[in-house]
């Protein structure tokens, strides 16, 4: 099995000098590039038009990396994520999304990796919406959905 989807070298001569050498992204809807946490701050502009240009028949949600190979050749590689990307008008504050109905249990519901004390209304029904499509799947499942950008998450649904 292949780890990566796409792979290409790229020049990027803006980062010459720079010391970075190798960063993880995430592409979003519109192919905006969204840096993960062990890559820069921000880059030029330039260098994400040109990582943008290089993986557009990626369909996103995906992820990638880029990795130095010489001054100014850069390995530019990405894998789409096994989601259905789904519109959700949750606060933005919201990053994470989880519903499990174990094979013993009862469901459990997390907003950003916790059990909340107490949900609103709002949240309520979003997660409502994740256990429901959980249950056209599977009898037992785990739904995550993960914030892409401001409007849609990516959704993954797996049977227990």
């Amino acid at each position: 099995m292949r780890e990566w989807d796409a792979v290409r070298l790229i020049e990027v001569p803006e980062l010459e000098n720079d010391r970075l050498s190798a960063f993880s992204f995430r592409l979003g809807f519109g192919h905006a590039i969204e840096l993960a946490s062990d890559g820069p701050a921000s880059l030029p502009a330039g260098v994400v038009q040109r990582f943008q240009k290089t993986l557009r028949h990626i369909k996103p949600p995906a992820i990638g990396r880029a990795t130095r190979r010489s001054a100014v050749i850069w390995s530019v590689a990405a894998r789409r994520l096994g989601q259905t990307a789904i519109k959700l008008d949750a606060p933005a504050t919201v990053c994470e999304l989880s519903v499990a109905l174990p094979p013993a249990g009862e469901a459990v519901r997390l907003v950003d990796g916790e059990e909340p004390a107490e949900l609103s209304p709002e949240l309520a029904g979003l997660l409502d919406e994740l256990e429901r499509l959980g249950r056209e799947r599977f009898d037992r499942f785990a739904v995550s959905a993960e914030r892409l950008d401001e409007r849609f998450f990516g959704v993954q649904i797996d049977a227990l």
